[in-house]
């Protein structure tokens, strides 16, 4: 399995990323220096809304509506 590291720093931002890809399982994962894994998501929704315009948006009630619901 070949596994491509690229590493970089972009104006702004705390310490340099690294994101690594691993081309046969189609996963990528980003960190920080340290290591530390980054947050990141897969978003694809222009492509799925292309196929599915049906789709209803969910939206999370904020944590005030979510109080107010107990």
């Amino acid at each position: 399995m070949v596994i491509t590291r690229v590493r970089f720093s972009c104006p702004g931002m705390a310490s340099e990323t690294s994101v690594s890809v691993s081309c046969a399982s189609r996963i990528a994962e980003a960190e920080d220096a340290n290591g530390t894994p980054l947050a990141s998501v897969v978003g694809y929704w222009f492509a799925w809304y292309a196929f599915h315009p049906e789709t209803l948006v969910y939206k999370a009630a904020t944590r005030k509506e979510a109080t107010a619901e107990r």
